[in-house]
């Protein structure tokens, strides 16, 4: 797969979220960012693995939450 580089827009919109809200997962880890040239930059394969693992951790409590019921 090609290691294809986003920038800080278009990661935000690529994950949904708004562009604060990345800088501040960026800025704690817990989205993997690179700095080049001052600018932050993010792979998109990695961006792609962190929202399976986001829509398989949704289907997980959502289907324990629905076991408890």
């Amino acid at each position: 797969m090609e290691n294809r580089y986003l920038n800080a827009m278009e990661a935000s919109l690529y994950l949904g979220i708004p562009i604060m809200e990345l800088y501040r997962l960026s800025s704690s880890s817990e989205i993997p960012s690179y700095k080049f040239g001052g600018k932050l930059l993010y792979r998109k394969d990695q961006l792609s693995q962190l929202l399976s693992q986001q829509e398989e951790n949704e289907l997980f409590y959502n289907h324990d939450f629905n076991k408890a019921a």
